[in-house]
């Protein structure tokens, strides 16, 4: 029987525990997000260490799609983490683990679309790219500075909009950020990618999603006369920028951001909640059609 093994090390205890020892990368696969690395082994004999981390079976599978759903996330329900997973499956896909999991992924990836509608769409903006879409509803011309992750997965929600994407690097914004231009062209908006200079060209929305600094901000907002109705600021540390300039009609920093998803947090728990106990159920299934399913996985994806 085909059993899923993995190891779970969150990023904040890195310095706490040891990653389990790889001798052989081609039968580990390393997923690393900016909140954990997910190793998954090839060897599915179903060990279990002494619980700093390792999961098998059922109880991977079970972990790894709770993860998906967005349910472990500090944005509960958000959906970054299923195109990044997703994204790290077309990286891998000559990989051994890829190529001996991928028919059962086509039941997770189902289960995923299941709980996430009926538990976690319609309830609000849970993502970046959601809540952008849901406060420029009325708004056309929108300028983001950077080309990182962080744009990558903005961009999806902006299709109908004229995008200017403003980069340090071109090159490597090239590579980020044009591969959504033709969903912008079918959508009906537009995107463009230029370097970042100032003065920036007139723009309804300026958003910041690149780690510049304060003093490099200051001079794009001071170098340019024209009036932002929104600045949004999405920089780690944006509540310390000090600078309000009359030119904008309304500043949001990313703390603002977290603040509106806090305020749907009573409504996140209880959805949370049953989102949890669907896929606990799908376990629970599972464990009943390995006891009358003597073939094992290849039977139940068949």
């Amino acid at each position: 029987m085909k059993m899923l093994k993995l190891w779970h090390q969150p990023i904040e205890l890195e310095n706490q525990y040891l990653s389990p020892m790889i001798v052989d990368n081609s039968s580990v696969l390393v997923w690393e997000t900016c909140r954990r690395k997910i190793y998954f082994y090839l060897d599915d004999t179903g060990f279990l260490a002494d619980g700093r981390g390792f999961k098998h079976s059922l109880e991977a599978e079970t972990f790894l799609l709770e993860v998906l759903c967005g349910l472990h996330s500090p944005v509960i329900g958000e959906t970054e983490i299923l195109g990044q997973f997703r994204q790290f499956i077309n990286n891998n896909s000559k990989h051994a683990w890829v190529q001996q999991w991928q028919s059962r992924m086509q039941v997770w990836f189902s289960l995923i679309k299941v709980v996430r509608e009926k538990y976690l769409y319609n309830f609000g903006s849970q993502s970046y790219g959601g809540y952008l879409r849901r406060v420029l509803q009325n708004e056309n011309d929108v300028q983001i500075i950077g080309s990182g992750a962080l744009v990558e997965d903005v961009l999806p929600w902006l299709v109908t909009k004229n995008v200017s994407v403003f980069a340090r690097n071109l090159e490597k914004a090239q590579v980020q950020t044009m591969k959504h231009f033709s969903h912008f062209v079918e959508a009906g908006g537009s995107l463009s990618l230029s370097l970042l200079e100032t003065p920036l060209p007139p723009a309804d929305v300026l958003i910041i999603a690149a780690p510049i600094s304060h003093e490099e901000l200051e001079k794009i907002i001071f170098g340019s006369t024209q009036k932002w109705k929104y600045v949004i600021d999405l920089r780690r540390d944006a509540q310390k920028f000090g600078l309000r300039d009359p030119k904008i009609q309304s500043w949001i920093t990313l703390e603002d951001v977290m603040e509106f998803f806090t305020q749907q947090k009573d409504l996140l728990a209880v959805r949370q909640q049953q989102a949890l106990a669907a896929v606990d159920e799908w376990r629970i299934a599972q464990m009943d059609k390995q006891t009358v399913r003597p073939f094992g996985w290849e039977d139940l994806c068949g």
